[in-house]
């Protein structure tokens, strides 16, 4: 979906642990992804910690939201998509929907696993992985932005971030997460 990085999060959780830099129990995370390239705007949820969304609209009675281990539910202007964890499983809702339509043709190669894929791209540095640091970098910008919001969240704000500064500009305790002072030795290079 090539969403860039977020411009406002914001997040609820449980309590955290003993010390801040543990985790909470539960959480909840708001991202709101701008347009971009005829794209229009998408918001993204997080749930964990036992924390689910409602059910969704045609989801049949009984019939499980996910997998055991979680799952994934993108909620388009016409249907919805459900998968479970890894991409398990995908279906359409409602079932009447997901049995009359067929699957798509596949248009990306097939991993034949992330060791072998690591192997390969040892043997040929022109062979790319699946999952490709050309996206995963803001994937993971991503993620820690939703842990900042969530250590900040008893301040019940809407965190704004501006990607190409990465600051946040509405916030300067929650900048003050974005990087580190180390002391003499123990630098990044």
């Amino acid at each position: 979906m090539d969403l860039g990085l977020p411009t406002k999060i914001t997040a609820s959780s449980s309590r955290f642990g003993r010390e801040l830099e543990t985790f909470p129990i539960a959480s909840k995370i708001h991202f709101d992804f701008p347009a971009s390239n005829g794209r229009p705007p998408v918001k993204m949820t997080w749930y964990d910690g036992g924390l689910l969304p409602e059910r969704p609209e045609g989801l049949e009675n009984g019939r499980q939201m996910g997998d055991n281990d979680g799952g994934v539910l993108i909620v388009g202007d016409k249907n919805t998509l459900m998968h479970g964890v890894y991409g398990r499983n995908p279906q359409l809702i409602p079932e009447s929907v997901h049995a009359s339509t067929s699957a798509p043709a596949r248009t990306l190669a097939r991993s034949p696993g992330i060791y072998q894929e690591w192997i390969d791209a040892i043997k040929d540095r022109s062979k790319r992985t699946t999952s490709g640091f050309d996206y995963s970098g803001r994937l993971t910008e991503t993620m820690l932005l939703g842990n900042i919001a969530t250590i900040r969240a008893s301040e019940h704000k809407v965190l704004e971030y501006d990607g190409s500064a990465m600051r946040f500009t509405n916030d300067e305790g929650a900048n003050a997460y974005l990087d580190k002072t180390y002391r003499p030795g123990f630098g990044i290079a």
